[in-house]
């Protein structure tokens, strides 16, 4: 039956499909269904700067892959020092897509219910702050989606 639903166990994304074309149902490879906004454990990501003392880019999560982009779910930033402004950039010299001010008054723990979605695909997650004589470290978790 060429109605009939059939479910694909894989451990990477499928190919994205065009409007009105037939998908499959994703299963991981034990056979729990994938669901948003979680995704097959072999496409979480997690990443942890170095501390950042002045206002260069850092990495923060590699480049997923050609044709992939990260997907931001947790943020945790922390800092030692005077108060900065720290950003999420797209790339090296890419838009900055999440900005927050952090002290020296705890963590700053952010959660995103809806994922932030990094702009360009295939590019790496790299972050920066505002000023220097800090010292901020940032993690990040989410996953690697088309």
């Amino acid at each position: 039956d060429a109605n009939a639903m059939i479910t694909i166990a894989r451990n990477t994304e499928n190919a994205p499909s065009g409007n009105g074309q037939q998908v499959e149902l994703v299963a991981d490879l034990v056979g729990k269904l994938v669901v948003l906004p979680y995704t097959n454990p072999e496409n979480l990501v997690s990443g942890v700067t170095p501390a950042i003392t002045g206002t260069q880019n850092v990495l923060l999560l590699v480049s997923p892959g050609v044709g992939l982009r990260n997907y931001v779910t947790s943020l945790s930033v922390t800092n030692s020092s005077a108060t900065t402004t720290v950003n999420l950039r797209d790339g090296v010299n890419g838009t900055s897509i999440w900005a927050g001010r952090c002290g020296t008054g705890g963590p700053v723990m952010v959660s995103f219910p809806a994922p932030l979605r990094q702009p360009t695909t295939g590019t790496a997650l790299n972050c920066f702050c505002s000023s220097t004589g800090i010292n901020v470290i940032v993690s990040a978790s989410g996953y690697k989606g088309a």
